[in-house]
């Protein structure tokens, strides 16, 4: 197998397998996996000395603050060389996180149905905090819609993984990065 010349950074909507497929990949090509939420919320706690999740910070300090905690964690490993990187689904929301992206390494955005993504949300970590309506199925829908003009604007690799699993996922990647 050829050695990874670069970083894979793993971008897409909630819950379609960055994190699965990532760490599948990790494993394959030897590489160190890292997930951006971890390296968010260490930082958090070595700045406010809480021990958060992604999730609660969201909540209670507000997007912006949450999408520079995101800025400042991408910039952290600019340093870093020959990892898999999973991402936090609105990520892309920040326009300086969009930069960031791109210079770690190849994007590969994982293109998943809405009503995967629905069915995966509701059986592993649940809906995300700014889901708050009642028709959750369609919020879904409507949210990757308006997010995923991001996701194409900085991927280098689109896969459909709707119906792939983790591994699927990895090999795809790695066939299509000639890895």
């Amino acid at each position: 197998m050829k050695e990874i010349n670069e970083n894979i950074i793993f971008i897409g909507f909630t819950s379609c397998g960055k994190s699965a497929a990532g760490m599948q990949l990790s494993l394959i090509t030897n590489r160190e996996f890292k997930d951006l939420d971890d390296i968010v919320e260490d930082i958090f706690f070595k700045e406010k000395g809480e021990n958060l999740k992604c999730r609660v910070i969201y909540e209670v300090y507000g997007e912006l603050f949450f999408r520079k905690l995101e800025s400042r964690a991408l910039k952290s490993l600019q340093c870093c060389h020959s990892f898999v990187l999973s991402t936090g689904g609105g990520v892309v929301r920040l326009e300086e996180n969009l930069k960031l992206l791109i210079e770690l390494g190849k994007v590969v955005y994982l293109k998943t149905d809405p009503d995967v993504i629905y069915k995966r949300m509701t059986i592993s970590k649940g809906l995300p905090a700014y889901m708050d309506g009642h028709e959750k199925e369609l919020e879904v829908s409507a949210a990757l819609s308006k997010i995923e003009p991001e996701y194409l604007k900085i991927a280098d690799l689109i896969i459909e993984n709707s119906d792939l699993s983790p591994l699927e996922t990895a090999k795809k990647v790695i066939e299509s990065i000639e890895l």
